[in-house]
């Protein structure tokens, strides 16, 4: 933030200062920030609740809009203050903190809801992996899916380089991902998504990778690239976006 004093005197001029926030203009209290400080900002056009605007002492500034089916002054709109233009306003972290409705509420983004998204999405990618294994873990004979595999495998056998750096990740991927099992290599049904079929899935803090069952089809040449592609996921430092470029001179061998 930056503040300056206003550039017109008026009453009660003395009290206040102009600050720029993000570039853009708004009128705070005389000594109320300083230029560097951290601040909640809040621009033109956004709603606040009844509760909100009352706990931040703005109601009787806001502008009538639509809430919920009901309108009433919840709008933050551009203004003059003794004759200077005020865009939105600011406030301290400790300003955005108070009770309202018997609950204690935060203008600012909640650190804990984002850490309980955060373990959602990685318990969610952990998924696959640990359903696949207990399928394996459970299920009986998979001599047709190791057939497959010996194919793909095989075939990265067959390949010849002198370039340490494609040796390295082919012989990881014999060495680590030609077996069938609970935690090697895994066949089950992967679910699209964006419009895309995902055929492969490597989580490089999960045992294992999984390869949907579509690619049980694959010639030995496909399913051998889809099998180093999914093995250099957990391959230092072959993790994206290098993956791309390690491919592309491997399909030329």
């Amino acid at each position: 933030m930056n503040a300056s004093k206003p550039s017109r005197r008026a009453p009660d001029a003395d009290k206040l200062e102009i600050a720029k926030v993000a570039g853009t203009q708004t009128l705070i209290v005389k000594g109320q920030f300083k230029a560097g400080d951290l601040c909640v900002y809040f621009p033109p056009d956004i709603l606040l609740p009844g509760d909100v605007s009352e706990a931040l002492g703005v109601a009787k500034y806001l502008k009538t809009a639509l809430w919920e089916g009901s309108r009433f002054p919840c709008r933050v709109a551009a203004c003059r203050l003794r004759g200077t233009p005020s865009y939105g306003f600011a406030r301290t972290s400790r300003q955005t903190t108070w009770t309202g409705r018997g609950q204690k509420t935060r203008v600012k983004f909640n650190l804990t809801q984002l850490a309980k998204l955060i373990l959602v999405a990685l318990i969610g990618f952990m998924a696959t992996p640990f359903i696949g294994g207990a399928y394996y873990s459970l299920s009986g004979n998979h001599a047709y899916e190791q057939r497959c595999l010996d194919h793909y495998v095989d075939y990265l056998q067959e390949l010849r380089t002198n370039d340490p750096e494609l040796k390295g990740i082919l012989d990881y991927t014999i060495r680590r991902y030609s077996r069938i099992g609970a935690w090697d290599v895994a066949f089950i049904p992967l679910i699209a998504s964006s419009g895309f079929k995902t055929i492969g899935y490597n989580c490089p803090w999960t045992p294992g990778l999984t390869l949907d069952t579509e690619v049980l089809g694959y010639s030995p040449r496909e399913g051998a690239m889809v099998l180093v592609h999914e093995a250099a996921h957990d391959y230092y430092p072959y993790f994206h976006p290098f993956i791309d470029p390690l491919m592309k001179k491997i399909e030329h061998l």
